[in-house]
């Protein structure tokens, strides 16, 4: 419906799994190597609201959690069914 990556862009970007990221649904691509770990919003309008989350989320960990490496807090669902998307 409002959703911006079709299931071609999905297959051939290879995501495999549902997720979300405090509670905006995304898609997660997960290769088992750290350069390979992808994310994006399932739908457009959601977008700059992830990025400013992120944003956000950044600023708080810099602030509460000092000298530690950053890492964002994403929910992996299940996987893809291509079949039925």
């Amino acid at each position: 419906m409002f959703s911006y990556l079709t299931k071609e862009d999905l297959l051939r970007q290879k995501f495999t799994h549902h997720g979300s990221y405090y509670g905006l649904p995304i898609w997660i691509g997960d290769h088992g190597d750290d350069k390979k770990f992808m994310i994006a919003p399932k739908y457009k309008y959601t977008r700059k609201i992830m990025q400013l989350m992120m944003g956000a989320d950044e600023i708080i960990q810099y602030f509460t959690r000092p000298g530690e490496e950053y890492s964002l807090k994403f929910f992996v669902g299940k996987e893809i069914d291509y079949a039925n998307l």
